[in-house]
């Protein structure tokens, strides 16, 4: 039953913070970092331990010349999320 539950939750395609991931990549490859940076706050807001957007804020950081801010993020990362 489980694995039939599943499968039919997979089938309406990518959720919302699948999306928003999709959206803040698509912003980082435009050039647009400042709203890259703005999506994947806001999911983390909804999903904290979502390693997708800390790489993509970092990144956003990093490609707008923001290095310390991206170094401030990165080390606020616990040990195991760096793993």
């Amino acid at each position: 039953v489980k694995q039939f539950v599943d499968r039919l939750s997979g089938m309406g395609g990518p959720g919302p913070i699948e999306e928003m991931l999709a959206a803040g990549a698509e912003a980082l490859e435009a050039g647009d970092f400042q709203d890259a940076e703005a999506i994947f706050t806001e999911v983390l807001a909804a999903e904290p331990d979502n390693l997708t957007a800390y790489a993509g804020i970092i990144q956003a950081r990093l490609k707008s010349g923001d290095v310390d801010a991206a170094r401030q993020m990165l080390t606020s990362l616990d040990a195991d999320t760096q793993a």
